[in-house]
């Protein structure tokens, strides 16, 4: 029931990276294993940015998980004088957003800028309620529950400082992993139709990368949520009138 009207549709995501023949003949390394964990670093930042920010996505998936926040009412503004006095209350009552709606938080992320603020912050007893673990594959915790800080420049701090959610609502579905296929024939065109390349006439290969995936946010109702018009997330915006995504 809570899939009633909402769908995941699988949009596709790809480039297309030409290379001159003769530079693969003459490199002295192999050129697309140097290059694949790049593609994949560029595809996992355009994922992010369409899904939490609603940024170059298709018109067939959510608007984004901050405009969601936004269009929901469900943001804070950060106290900014004096620091750190008051930002503990303000993630406590992001959380309480949620837990009134019979959401379970359950992760946040965040901006890496705010973690200077976030190592300072103490509960009652002095004891820091942000862990940074330092070991690999490990995510830090705030308040015990899982944070994470992307590192490919996709959370845009002057707008939201942190998130939290129901993680668990936030579905993707992949329909297609990610594929590689090299091309030694064929044309390139942008997006009016004109040709940009071809191959066969600059003597150049292509490797065009492929995906397959799509999103959304069921609408669950229980006991503490009759009517599906709640949202699983709310944001923590910056001390400054911050505009909307």
């Amino acid at each position: 029931m809570e899939w009633d009207n909402v769908w995941i549709t699988a949009e596709p995501l790809a480039i297309i990276l030409p290379i001159g023949e003769d530079v693969l003949e003459d490199s002295a390394y192999p050129i697309w294993e140097e290059v694949r964990p790049k593609i994949i670093e560029a595809f996992n930042a355009r994922i992010d940015s369409a899904i939490i920010w609603g940024n170059n996505r298709p018109t067939t998936w959510p608007i984004g998980i901050i405009p969601g926040c936004f269009n929901s009412g469900q943001t804070l503004i950060e106290e900014s004088v004096p620091e750190n006095v008051d930002v503990a209350d303000d993630i406590s009552d992001l959380m309480t957003i949620l837990e009134t709606q019979g959401y379970n938080p359950s992760g946040f992320i965040s901006a890496i800028s705010f973690k200077g603020q976030l190592r300072k912050l103490r509960d009652q007893n002095d004891n820091p309620i942000f862990q940074n673990s330092l070991q690999s594959g490990v995510p830090a915790t705030l308040h015990g529950l899982p944070i994470n800080f992307p590192m490919n420049n996709t959370f845009n701090a002057s707008v939201a400082k942190l998130l939290v959610g129901d993680m668990n609502q936030a579905v993707y579905s992949i329909r297609q992993d990610i594929s590689f296929k090299v091309f030694t024939e064929g044309v390139i065109q942008d997006s009016a139709g004109s040709i940009i390349m071809n191959l066969m006439q600059n003597d150049m290969v292509a490797l065009r990368v492929t995906m397959r995936l799509g999103w959304a946010i069921p609408n669950p109702i229980h006991a503490m949520r009759q009517r599906a018009t709640s949202y699983p997330f709310a944001a923590l915006l910056p001390p400054v009138a911050a505009g909307t995504p």
